[in-house]
C-alpha cells in the first residue's frame, strides 16, 4: 500500500495539475533581446509572454490592469489577437487610469508615441466597432486627454465622428450612449455640429430615461462645445426640475447650473430647484464644486443670497483643500453676485497669499479683481500679489492686464513697479487689445496716480486710429483716464474727475476741483508726444461726440462733461451737445454724477441756461450727495455766478449736520462758495470757522488762502480760525504761495484792519510779500472802461485810469465831482451774478474801497449797454446825462458840468450864450428844443 501510494499519488496529481502547470509554463517563456516602445525604446534582457490567450480571458486581463505599463505590456504581447472588444476595453481602461492617477498622467506624456500602433489598429477596425464599442473607444480616448487638438489624433476622432453618425443613422445608441457620445467629443475638443445636431434630435424623444448623471452630462457637453441646443436646454431643464431629488450627487447638479451658465441660457425654474437642493446639501459638495457653483450663479445673474450663504460656510472651514482656481472661481463668484462676506474673504486673503505661485495667470486676475470689487482689499494679499505678478505678466491675456490694473487701482494699494511692469508688458500689445480694455487700462493708470507716457502716447493713438469701435462707455472713460493724466502732469486723480470701472462706469469727483477765485492752477504736463496725443483723441472725440452725444448714458456723459472742461479748448458746440443730451436724462444721473455736471459747465464756462433745471434734480436728492460732492456743488454754482437761494440754504442746513465728514479741501471749498456768491449765511460761515479753526494746522497753502478770503468776504469773525488761540498765521508762515494767494491773504490783512481785531497778523516778510504781490497785480481796462473815460472827458471831467491807491486796490476810474474825489468801477458780466448782485469779490472790494474813504460810482455793464444809439451823437449824449446823474448821486450834490463835447446845464437862461459860442464849430448841429443847450463834437475814432 505504502509502495502503491508512493508510486501512484505524484502520477495522480501531475494528471490533475497538467494543465495549470502547461499554462503557467506557457506565460513563463521569455524570448530575449526584444525592444518595447512603451518601456522607452530600451533593449530588454528579458522576454515577454507570446503564448496567446482566450479573447474573455484578455478582456478580463485588460480590464484588469491597474497600470499603463500593464496595458502596454498586454499590447505588445496580444496586440495581433485584439478584436473590436479588446479594443474598446484597452482605451476604456486607458482613460480610467489616467484620469485617476497623475503617475500615469506623467507616464503617458513621457511615451504616448508608444500607442502609435493602436491608434493605427484602432482606424483600421472602426467598422468593426458596435455602438457600445465606439462609444467606450471615444470615452477612453477623452478620459485620457488624447484629444483632436494634436495633429497625431486628429485623423482617429474625425473618423471617430463618421462611424458614430453612421451608428446614430442606425438608432443603435442607447441614452447612456447619447451623453457619453456627446461628453466624449466636447472633451476631446472636436465639437462637430452634424454629429451633435443629431445626438440632440435623439436624445430629447428618450430624457425620461437618461439617468442624472446623463442629463448632467450632456448638457455639460453642449456648452463645453460651444454648440447651442436651445430646444433641448429647455427640455433638459424641465426634466432635471422634475427629478431634482434624484440628484444624489451633488456634481451633477453642479455640472448642470456651470453648463446653463455658460451657455448663457436662461432657465430661472432651473437655477432656483438646483439652488434648493445644493442650500441643503453644501456639505456634500466638494471644494470644486462649491467654487463652481459660486461661479455659475453668479455669471447667470441669478440672485440666489441663501445659496451664497451656505456656499460660503461650507467653504470657509475647507478652504485649505481647495486648489489654486477653486480659491479665485469662489471669491470672483462672490465679488460679481455682491455677495458680502467679509469673514470668507479674510480666510480666502490668509490662504491665498502664501500659495499664488501655484495660480495660473488668470487667477490671479480674476483673485485680484474679487478682492477689489468686493470693496475687500486686504493690503497683504495684494502685496504678495504685487510681488507675484510682475513675474507672470506673460501669462495673462489683454483683459486680465486690464483687470490686474483696474484691481490694484481700486484697492488703493500702491504699486508703482507693478503698474511699470503692467505698461511695459501692455505696450507691445496694445492693438490686439479691445477697445474696452484699452480704456480700463489706462482708467488704471490714471486712478493709480502711475505715469506711463508711451503707454498713454500709444493708447491715445490707438483710440483715434479705433474711435468707431469704441463703445459710448469706453471713449467716456478714456476721456476721463486722459484728462485725468493731463491734468495731473502725468499721473494722479483730476480735479473733480469722474472715472469708470472695468466693466462697471463709476464716477467718482475728485477734491481738486473745487478750487477758488485766486487758487493755484494744477500744473500742466510738459509738452510731450503723450500730451499731443492726448489732445488729437481730444479733438477726435469733439467731432464724435457733436454727432452722438444723445446715445451717451448719463454717467457717460458726466464723464465727457468733466473731461472736456478739465483739458479745456473744447469748442462750444461739444458743450452744446452736451447740454441737449443732459437735459431729458436728468433723473438718471445719480447724485454724484450731477455734481459732476455742474463742476465741468461751470469750470468750462457753457450753458448757464442747464444750472436751473440741475437745481430742481439736486433739491430733490441733495441728502444722497456725500459731503465732497455737496462742496463741489456749491463751488460749480459760485463759480458759474448761479446762485440758487433755496439750493444754497438746503446745502447749508445739509452741511451744517455734517461737517465732520468734510475734508480740509471741502470746507475751505465751501467758504469760498459762499463768499463768492455772495450768498449771505453768517451762522452756517460761523459753523464752518468752528470745524476749520482746529484742523487748520492740516490745511495747505491753497485751503488756508480760501478760508481766510471767504471770512473777509463775508465778514463774519472766527476766533477759531484767526483768534490768538488759532494757528492760522503760524501756519501761513509754514507753506509756500503763489500770488494769486499772496492776493486772497492780502485782502485779509485788509479785513483785520478793517475790523480792529486783535487778532495775530501775518508774518512780517510775509505780510509784505502779498501787499506787493496784490499792488502789482496786472490790470487790463475793458472797452467800456474807455467809453466811460472819454464820456466824463466829454463833461469836462479830468479822469486818471487804474488809479493804484496806497492799499493796494486798483481803481478803475479816478475823477473829481463837485469837490469830492470819486472811484468809478465799471463793472462788466464777471462781477455779477446771474440775478445781476454783485459777487463776493466785488463786495469785499466796493467795501473796503468805502472803508479806505473813497466815494464810489458803479457803473453796471447793462446800464451801460442801455445807452446804445444807432446815432452816435445821441448815444454820447445820454451816457453824458447818465454819468452827470450818477455822479450826482453818489455824492449827493447836484453838480454842473461842462466840456468840449456834450454840455448839459440846466440854467436855460444860458442857452443864447452857449449858441453864440457854439455857431461857429463846424460841426454844430442846432438847439434842442427841450431849451436844453446842445452841441456836437465828433469824437476821434477809438481802437477797438
Amino acid at each position: 500500500l505504502g509502495w502503491a501510494m508512493c508510486v501512484c499519488f505524484p502520477l495522480l496529481a501531475s494528471l490533475l495539475l497538467a494543465p495549470s502547470f502547461a499554462w503557467t509554463a506557457h506565460r513563463s517563456a521569455w524570448i530575449a533581446h526584444r525592444p518595447h516602445a512603451w518601456s522607452g525604446g530600451a533593449v530588454r534582457a528579458t522576454a515577454v509572454a507570446v503564448a496567446a490567450l482566450e479573447p474573455k480571458q484578455l478582456t478580463m486581463e485588460l480590464v484588469r490592469s491597474n497600470r499603463t505599463v500593464q496595458l502596454m505590456r498586454l499590447w505588445e504581447e496580444h496586440g495581433d489577437d485584439f478584436n473590436a472588444m479588446h479594443i474598446s476595453a484597452f482605451w476604456n481602461r486607458l482613460g480610467k487610469l489616467v484620469r485617476s492617477s497623475r503617475a500615469e498622467q506623467s507616464w503617458l506624456r513621457a511615451r504616448g508615441a508608444a500607442l502609435s500602433p493602436v491608434r493605427e489598429r484602432t482606424l483600421a477596425m472602426l467598422p468593426d466597432l458596435e455602438a457600445r464599442s465606439l462609444v467606450n473607444t471615444a470615452h477612453g480616448l477623452a478620459s485620457a486627454r488624447l484629444l483632436a487638438s494634436s495633429p497625431a489624433w486628429l485623423q482617429l476622432w474625425g473618423s471617430l465622428d463618421g462611424a458614430a453618425r453612421a451608428q446614430c443613422d442606425r438608432r443603435q445608441l442607447t441614452p447612456q450612449n447619447l451623453a457619453n457620445l456627446a461628453w466624449s467629443f466636447a472633451t476631446a475638443r472636436h465639437g462637430v455640429a452634424p454629429l451633435f445636431e443629431i445626438i440632440a434630435a435623439q436624445s430629447r424623444p428618450q430624457l425620461a430615461d437618461f439617468s442624472p448623471q446623463g442629463l448632467s452630462n450632456l448638457v455639460w457637453a453642449y456648452a463645453t462645445a460651444a454648440l447651442p441646443s436651445p430646444e433641448l436646454f429647455d427640455e433638459v431643464a424641465a426634466a432635471v426640475v422634475s427629478r431634482v431629488g434624484e440628484f444624489n450627487n451633488t456634481q451633477g447638479l453642479v455640472n448642470v447650473v456651470w453648463a446653463y451658465a455658460t451657455a448663457g441660457h436662461e432657465a430661472p425654474l432651473l437655477y432656483a430647484a438646483v439652488a434648493s437642493r445644493l442650500q441643503q446639501r453644501a456639505d456634500a459638495c466638494s471644494p470644486q464644486g462649491l467654487a463652481i457653483a459660486a461661479w455659475a450663479y453668479a455669471s447667470s445673474g441669478t440672485e440666489a443670497p441663501q445659496l451664497y450663504a451656505a456656499l460660503s460656510s461650507s467653504a470657509v472651514v475647507r478652504l485649505h483643500h481647495f486648489q489654486p482656481q477653486g480659491l479665485a472661481n469662489l471669491v470672483w463668484g462672490l465679488a460679481t453676485a455682491g455677495h458680502e462676506e467679509p469673514a470668507l474673504f479674510a480666510a480666502v486673503a490668509a490662504e491665498a497669499k502664501g500659495r499664488l505661485h501655484g495660480f495660473q495667470g488668470q487667477g490671479l486676475a480674476n483673485t485680484a479683481w474679487a478682492f477689489a470689487k468686493a470693496g475687500c482689499a486686504d493690503e497683504a494679499l495684494f502685496e504678495a500679489l504685487a510681488a507675484e505678478v510682475p513675474r507672470r505678466l506673460d501669462e495673462l491675456s489683454s483683459q486680465e492686464l486690464a483687470n490686474m490694473g483696474w484691481a490694484f487701482a481700486t484697492s488703493g494699494v500702491s504699486a508703482p513697479e507693478l503698474f511699470a511692469a503692467l505698461g511695459d508688458t501692455a505696450l507691445p500689445r496694445l492693438a490686439s487689445f479691445k477697445p474696452q480694455e484699452v480704456a480700463n487700462l489706462v482708467w488704471a493708470f490714471a486712478t493709480a496716480g502711475v505715469a506711463h507716457p508711451l503707454l498713454i502716447e500709444a493708447a491715445a493713438r490707438e483710440a483715434v486710429r479705433r474711435m468707431p469701435e469704441f463703445s459710448q462707455q469706453g471713449l467716456a472713460n478714456l476721456a476721463w483716464a486722459l484728462a485725468t493724466l493731463k491734468a495731473d502732469g502725468g499721473g494722479g486723480t483730476g480735479a473733480g474727475g469722474a472715472a469708470a470701472t472695468a466693466g462697471d462706469a463709476n464716477a467718482k469727483v475728485g477734491e481738486r476741483g473745487g478750487e477758488a477765485e485766486g487758487a493755484a492752477e494744477a500744473e500742466e504736463g510738459s509738452a510731450d508726444s503723450s500730451a499731443s496725443a492726448t489732445s488729437a483723441f481730444f479733438a477726435a472725440l469733439a467731432s464724435a461726440v457733436e454727432v452722438r452725444a444723445e446715445q451717451f448714458n448719463a454717467q457717460g456723459l458726466a464723464n465727457l462733461a468733466w473731461a472736456f472742461a478739465s483739458v479745456g479748448g473744447a469748442p462750444a458746440p461739444v458743450f452744446e451737445a452736451l447740454h441737449v443730451a443732459i437735459l431729458p436724462k436728468l433723473r438718471e444721473f445719480t447724485g454724484q454724477g450731477l455734481a459732476n455736471v455742474a463742476w465741468a459747465f461751470a469750470t468750462a464756462g457753457h450753458a448757464r441756461a442747464l444750472f436751473g433745471p440741475l437745481s430742481s434734480e439736486l433739491l430733490s436728492r441733495l441728502d444722497a450727495l456725500r459731503a465732497k460732492e455737496l462742496a463741489i456743488t456749491a463751488w460749480a454754482y459760485a463759480t458759474a455766478g448761479v446762485v440758487d437761494a433755496p439750493l444754497f440754504d438746503a446745502i447749508a442746513r445739509l452741511a451744517t449736520r455734517r461737517l465732520g465728514d468734510f475734508s480740509c479741501q471741502g470746507l475751505a471749498n465751501l467758504a469760498w462758495a459762499y463768499a463768492s456768491a455772495a450768498h449771505e449765511d453768517a451762522g452756517f460761515v460761523a459753523a464752518l470757522g468752528c470745524e476749520s479753526g482746529p484742523r487748520l494746522h492740516t490745511f495747505n497753502s491753497q485751503e488756508l488762502a480760501n478760508t481766510a478770503w471767504a471770512f473777509a468776504v463775508a465778514d463774519v469773525r472766527s476766533d477759531e480760525c484767526f483768534g490768538p488761540g488759532a494757528r492760522f498765521a503760524e501756519m501761513c508762515d509754514r507753506v509756500e504761495w503763489n500770488d494769486k494767494q499772496l492776493n486772497q491773504l492780502h485782502q485779509w490783512s485788509l479785513w483785520r484792519a478793517e475790523t480792529g481785531c486783535e487778532w495775530p497778523p501775518l508774518p512780517p516778510q510775509l505780510e509784505r510779500r502779498s501787499r506787493a504781490a496784490f499792488a502789482s497785480a496786472q490790470v487790463h481796462p475793458s472797452r467800456m472802461q474807455r467809453h466811460v473815460c472819454y464820456a466824463l472827458g466829454s463833461l469836462g471831467l479830468p479822469s486818471q485810469e487804474e488809479v493804484r491807491i496806497p492799499e493796494g486796490y486798483s481803481i478803475d476810474v479816478a475823477t473829481e465831482w463837485g469837490g469830492v474825489r470819486v472811484g468809478i468801477e465799471v463793472d462788466g458780466p464777471s462781477h455779477f451774478r446771474t440775478d445781476r448782485r454783485p459777487t463776493g469779490s466785488t463786495v469785499l472790494k466796493r467795501r473796503q474801497l468805502r472803508h479806505f474813504g473813497w466815494t464810489l460810482l458803479s457803473v453796471p455793464y447793462w446800464e451801460w449797454e442801455a445807452l446804445r444809439d444807432e446815432d452816435r451823437f445821441i448815444q454820447r449824449q445820454m451816457q453824458c446825462a447818465y454819468l452827470a446823474e450818477a455822479l450826482d448821486e453818489a455824492t449827493g450834490t447836484r453838480t454842473t458840468a461842462s466840456g468840449d463835447g456834450w454840455v448839459a446845464i440846466d440854467c436855460t437862461s444860458l442857452l443864447d450864450e452857449a449858441t453864440a459860442e457854439l455857431e461857429d464849430l463846424p460841426s454844430f448841429q442846432g438847439v434842442a428844443p427841450s431849451g436844453t443847450a446842445t452841441a456836437r463834437l465828433e469824437p476821434p475814432e477809438l481802437d477797438p
